[in-house]
């Protein structure tokens, strides 16, 4: 389920960054939009890498079954999920929430 909504963020995320540029949305227009697109598509970037890592360990899981190395790095990979939880909930309060302000 982690994987499918993962995917399914960086494919909202594609679309509302394909729908800025349609509409004039560039880094080069403002300091905001340079900081927005600084911000979000790097941790779209991010969310990507933790997704090809729960397919590795997905995979290692098949392999291996459940040992204690597999244990250790889904502990991790769950670490970098929470992590970018908390750093997405920064990024939209102060870049969504805060543009409506």
């Amino acid at each position: 389920m982690t994987l499918l909504l993962g995917i399914a963020f960086l494919g909202f995320e594609l679309r509302d960054l394909l729908t800025m540029f349609d509409r004039g949305g560039t880094p080069s227009r403002s300091g905001f939009l340079s900081a927005f697109f600084a911000l979000v598509p790097l941790h779209g970037l991010h969310v990507a890498a933790a997704s090809l890592w729960l397919i590795a360990i997905v995979g290692q899981i098949a392999v291996y079954g459940v040992d204690q190395e597999v244990r250790v790095g889904l502990l991790r990979l769950g670490l970098l999920w929470h992590f970018l939880d908390i750093v997405w909930i920064g990024i939209f309060s102060v870049v969504y929430l805060a543009g409506l302000a």
